[in-house]
């Protein structure tokens, strides 16, 4: 079965703008489109998986997480990427909204094709040499968040996060409560950390370039020096599957996205005290 990607946009001439490049080797990616999220669930949710859904936020969903959700709960749509285009990636309340929803990328709109090929390859496996938007990626290196000025470290929390705004989104929470956060940009990296810097948890996505958080989960729990820290997983790719498979692999807990900062606070206070 060829790879699939729903667009879902009011704008007719948007699908043949994207379909030369998401048909053409070495993606061969078929392209279907919805006019709504609610024609999305009412006209494909009976469709095989989907491995793509770009969702047009222009305009801007007014309920953006429940929209996400109500996708995610369909099950052509449960283990999609989640890309997501606007005019107006310069807000920076757009791009936390998109982000906090479970909107694994955000893209200009309209797009910039080349982008659009080397995100599509990173996400889905796909071999492609391009270049890709820095601003959509964390940097090449690990990043240590300290907590509030003032405030005395209450221990060390790792964040493996491919996306750069989730990853701030995410850091900053965990800061605000007195925790000293290390970053990751994916699951290797975040394995080399978790062994050097011994965090007292570790809060990994699952979509990751290079490892992702489920074999990262499963190689930590492998390693007696790493086998007793605590992980809960964050991700969007939140299906009865894959929860089920994360707790058995060892995590103490998981987070689905959108998700709001009490959540995970509640969760830091249940697992670090």
């Amino acid at each position: 079965m060829g790879r699939k990607a729903l667009l879902i946009s009011e704008n007719k001439k948007l699908s043949q703008v994207l379909l030369p490049s998401l048909k053409a080797p070495p993606f061969e990616i078929a392209l279907d489109q919805a006019s709504s999220v609610d024609g999305a669930i009412i006209e494909k949710g009976g469709e095989d998986p989907y491995d793509l859904v770009i969702l047009d936020l222009d305009p801007i969903i007014s309920d953006m997480p429940g929209s996400v959700r109500r996708l995610r709960e369909m099950n052509p749509f449960s283990r999609s990427i989640i890309f997501g285009m606007s005019s107006a990636l310069g807000s920076l309340q757009l791009r936390f909204r998109a982000k906090a929803s479970g909107i694994e990328v955000l893209l200009t709109n309209p797009p910039d094709l080349e982008a659009l090929k080397g995100l599509i390859s990173q996400h889905l496996g796909i071999p492609y040499e391009s270049r890709l938007p820095q601003s959509e990626r964390t940097e090449g290196r690990a990043e240590h968040t300290p907590p509030p000025q003032g405030g005395e470290s209450r221990g060390k929390v790792l964040v493996a996060e491919d996306v750069a705004v989730m990853a701030n989104y995410i850091s900053d929470i965990v800061s605000s409560q007195g925790y000293q956060v290390i970053r990751a940009k994916d699951g290797r990296e975040a394995l080399l950390l978790a062994k050097g810097e011994r965090p007292d948890l570790v809060l990994t996505d699952i979509m990751m370039p290079q490892m992702d958080g489920l074999k990262l989960l499963e190689k930590l729990k492998e390693d007696p020096t790493t086998r007793s820290i605590p992980v809960v997983v964050i991700s969007s790719v939140a299906d009865r599957e894959s929860v089920l498979k994360a707790l058995k692999l060892g995590a103490s807990d998981f987070i689905a996205k959108p998700f709001k900062p009490n959540q995970l606070i509640e969760k830091l206070k249940n697992i670090l005290g």
